[in-house]
């Protein structure tokens, strides 16, 4: 029974100093441009995938990885826009 809090003190300890890398390591921020530049990768898989599916005839695979593909591109969009308000605001200011 006394093990059981022990781990999870450990647990909570290891995910804290993981939590702390994460904030300290620019490289690992996520920052704005960088994330639009991961969708951007992603999408651009995510074609590369369509292509192949519908090549394979695969076209409930072909379906889901275009509403994925869609998905990104709603997730870029309003990113985008996000970024664009956040700019008008700090050029106001």
């Amino acid at each position: 029974m006394a093990q059981a809090p022990l781990r999870r003190a450990k647990t909570d300890r290891r995910k804290r100093r993981c939590d702390k890398e994460q904030e300290s390591d620019p490289l690992r921020a996520p920052t704005a441009e960088r994330r639009i530049e991961t969708l951007d990768f992603i999408q651009s898989m995510l074609g590369q995938l369509r292509t192949m599916a519908e090549a394979e005839r695969c076209d409930m695979l072909a379906y889901l990885i275009e509403m994925s593909y869609v998905e990104v591109t709603d997730l870029m969009r309003s990113e985008r826009r996000s970024n664009v308000g956040e700019q008008k605001r700090d050029t106001a200011a």
